[in-house]
């Protein structure tokens, strides 16, 4: 009986981190954390990945759900800026995301 042999080549691609400072006069009105700066900083490829924001304090704050799952980074709900205009409601986070996938080459 003949055995038969497969060979599973696993392509990988790399995943680059880039990183990008961002503080609160770039973004104006829209800026959503009550800290004035800090470093946005993706962990993937083509617009997708890992989204970090990192404090003065190098702390580690998950800003989507591929980040939420890597249990080393923090909430941002500390940091969030609650909306001035709606009672309840926190300054929406899509520019500061936005601009963090960008870093996802």
């Amino acid at each position: 009986m003949k055995k038969l042999m497969f060979m599973f080549i696993l392509i990988s691609f790399p995943v680059y981190a880039e990183q990008e400072k961002v503080n609160k006069p770039m973004f104006g009105e829209k800026w959503p954390l009550t800290v004035s700066e800090g470093t946005l900083d993706c962990n993937g490829s083509k617009g997708v990945g890992k989204l970090i924001f990192i404090d003065s304090s190098s702390n580690r704050y998950a800003l989507n759900g591929l980040a939420i799952g890597d249990k080393r980074n923090k909430p941002i709900d500390p940091i969030w800026k609650d909306d001035p205009a709606v009672k309840g409601l926190k300054i929406s986070m899509s520019s500061l995301i936005e601009r963090g996938l960008k870093l996802c080459k």
